[in-house]
């Protein structure tokens, strides 16, 4: 060989190892970075939207006396059978001075029944630091939420706890000089020349209690709900019903309540009697509520759709005229966003997946695809070991519209095969691969 010949093919022998690596290292530090996102489960309906009207079995509550009406129970609240929902005074600085005796009272009250007690009534320290940290959780919450119903309650506790930790650690044997200051604060107070309560307002069945009214109450029968039309729901939906000043709240009686709303026609083949479904009140709660289609009454091009529901809660006690997404297809999978989906050779969809320090391509099985959010659900359940032959059937798919259309659908024969192994699908928790440039299987990311 010629030495010249021989003398290049050396040096080139010599520098591949070096650019090779120099190469891998470039690539390493100063490549496009490669973004990354954590597989996680997402759920996705198809929804009707309509506007609807609650119809509940409701009593008024009117006011035995004049004066001013302290409230007993905070609003939303649940009330057994005649029990008390307010005391009315003379005036409202009557009310604040008995019920401050009676908060006095209630001190006194818990730390004779803490005396009482001695060691006997003595906690583990440990428990008691955790329930006052969940206490002062719970305060803080409170504040951040405006909900201050509660706080008196909260307050109450913790200076029960407060006071056995005193005890429990030694730096008091007893408490009865506080008492003794809480005695003379009540008689101070009760000194004081304020009327008692004249009279009381109990609730006449047990329920949730309402504070306020928005005169739909007398509205509707709630035993003939069934009976209503199209031309009823919508007669309300567009009414301004008088309000009743005189009432002091309601109560709401049956823990089964009714959604009347209308429906297209054309859309019936949706929702029909006795389907169980869920709806959304998009203005009220974030979670989904179950119902179950009592009704279905047609008037011409539209329908009166009758939804009976049995959960009840404090929100839910007070909605009146609300829109309504009934929740029609549910898709449940791995959600994966457009930017992160490819096509192999063979046009299959999946990404591009950390495997290690380096990149895999693994399919996926596309559920449903939104084009407004821009992803996809795609199927969880794809084993990773089998899949043989595709055989086409057919489904029906609604829309966000609600309009149904035929498309169609593989169903897969699973069996084991070397070349699913080699193409795995993507996973719940995986890092998928959702930004980066020169994407390729095997590339090495860090």
């Amino acid at each position: 060989m010629n030495p010249v010949l021989k003398r290049v093919l050396l040096w080139l022998l010599a520098l591949f190892p070096i650019v090779y690596v120099g190469g891998q290292v470039f690539s390493y530090f100063f490549s496009s970075p490669v973004e990354f996102e954590t597989v996680n489960s997402f759920t996705v309906y198809d929804r009707l939207e309509v506007e609807g009207i609650a119809i509940r079995s409701e009593q008024v509550l009117n006011q035995v006396s004049s004066g001013y009406v302290y409230y007993t129970l905070k609003n939303g609240a649940r009330v057994a059978k005649d029990g008390t929902i307010a005391q009315v005074y003379p005036g409202e600085s009557d009310a604040l001075a008995e019920k401050n005796v009676e908060t006095v009272d209630a001190e006194i009250e818990a730390l004779e029944t803490l005396q009482k007690q001695g060691s006997v009534g003595k906690t583990n320290l440990e428990m008691l630091n955790t329930l006052l940290a969940d206490s002062q959780k719970d305060l803080v919450t409170m504040a951040k939420e405006g909900n201050f119903d509660e706080v008196a309650t909260v307050r109450a506790e913790m200076l029960e706890l407060l006071n056995r930790k005193q005890i429990l650690v030694g730096k008091v044997d007893n408490f009865e000089e506080r008492i003794k200051v809480l005695t003379e604060k009540r008689k101070a107070l009760a000194s004081g020349s304020y009327k008692s309560a004249t009279g009381t307002v109990t609730s006449p069945v047990a329920g949730y209690f309402v504070s306020s009214l928005d005169g739909y109450e007398d509205m509707f029968d709630y035993d003939k709900v069934t009976a209503l039309t199209v031309d009823d729901v919508e007669k309300a939906l567009k009414a301004t019903p008088k309000v009743n000043t005189d009432s002091v709240g309601k109560v709401v009686g049956n823990y089964e309540w009714y959604l009347a709303c209308i429906v297209p026609v054309e859309k019936l083949s949706l929702v029909g009697e006795k389907q169980e479904l869920n709806v959304m009140l998009p203005f009220v709660a974030d979670d989904a509520i179950p119902v179950t289609v009592e009704k279905v009454n047609k008037q011409g091009d539209r329908a009166m759709v009758l939804l009976k529901c049995s959960y009840m809660s404090e929100s839910l006690s007070a909605v009146r005229c609300e829109q309504i997404q009934i929740l029609l297809t549910e898709y449940s999978g791995l959600y994966v966003p457009d930017e992160a989906l490819r096509f192999d050779e063979n046009n299959e969809p999946g990404v591009f997946a950390r495997n290690g320090t380096t990149l895999q391509f693994r399919r996926v099985k596309i559920n449903y695809h939104s084009e407004t959010g821009k992803y996809s659900i795609c199927d969880p359940d794809m084993d990773v070991a089998k899949l043989e032959t595709k055989k086409e059937t057919k489904k029906t798919e609604t829309t966000s519209t609600g309009a149904v259309t035929e498309v169609s659908e593989t169903s897969e024969v699973l069996q084991a095969t070397e070349e699913v192994e080699e193409a795995p699908y993507l996973k719940l928790y995986d890092d998928m691969v959702v930004g980066g440039k020169n994407l390729y299987e095997g590339k090495v990311v860090h």
